[in-house]
């Protein structure tokens, strides 16, 4: 597969909104929509134990962008973080 290169642009359009979906870690990742799908259940599987605490979002083939930053202990986007403030509690609606 032909992996494309993310611009900055491009990771900062992905991760600006609330929740992520699987064609979007299949673009973050280089990988094909099934693996992305599967990284993605991986992930809701393990995140819960891994935490203790539940995921913020439980709809199907999405995944709530705070969840994956702190599944893959990511720094946090300051520009993100005040969005979140301003549009509420950050929960999956």
């Amino acid at each position: 597969m032909n992996r494309k290169t993310l611009t900055y642009a491009d990771r900062e359009r992905i991760f600006a909104k609330e929740l992520i979906t699987t064609a979007e870690i299949s673009e973050l990742w280089g990988m094909s929509l099934s693996d992305a799908s599967i990284l993605l259940q991986e992930i809701k599987s393990k995140f819960e134990a891994k935490f203790n605490k539940p995921l913020r979002c439980e709809r199907r083939g999405k995944l709530h962008v705070q969840d994956y930053l702190e599944f893959f202990d990511l720094p946090r986007n300051n520009r993100y973080i005040e969005k979140q403030k301003e549009e509420g509690n950050g929960k999956c609606e």
